[in-house]
């Protein structure tokens, strides 16, 4: 092999040495690109998981609270209405000592003062009496579903 030979081998060589390294360099980046795009978009995918997660346990954990509280005031509801009992027994002893005063008197007895407003709150612990019992049962309903 003469010289010019020698000397265009050894240049073929180097280049296609250097071809055949940029070559790897560029198939190295093109799966630097496909790693970089893929793994962004599992990053996205994580990030709204967590983002859900966030946003139900704020709702859950209110829930747990309104749960206790249902619970509570179930609790209190049957301290409240025996209280009312008692307050709509005081009302109605009350009502009749004052319809005999009146009677007694020969008046009528709603011209007696404040008698017509006992008489109006007496009905209202009467209709508010009713409704316990949908609420106990509406209270206790949604805690049922819930265990």
């Amino acid at each position: 092999m003469n010289l010019r030979e020698q000397i265009e081998k050894e240049i073929t060589d180097k280049v296609m040495t250097k071809l055949a390294s940029e070559r790897v360099e560029l198939n190295i980046v093109g799966d630097i690109k496909k790693d970089t795009a893929n793994i962004d978009k599992q990053v996205q995918n994580v990030q709204r998981i967590i983002d859900n997660i966030d946003k139900l346990w704020e709702s859950l954990n209110s829930a747990v609270s309104d749960v206790e509280n249902m619970k509570t005031q179930l609790k209190n509801i049957t301290g409240a209405q025996a209280n009312l009992g008692g307050s709509m027994q005081d009302s109605l002893k009350t009502g009749d000592k004052a319809e005999k005063l009146a009677k007694d008197l020969g008046l009528d007895v709603m011209k007696v003062d404040g008698f017509d407003k006992l008489f109006k709150s007496y009905d209202k612990a009467v209709s508010v009496e009713k409704n316990v019992k949908k609420a106990i049962d509406k209270g206790n309903s949604i805690l049922k579903k819930l265990r």
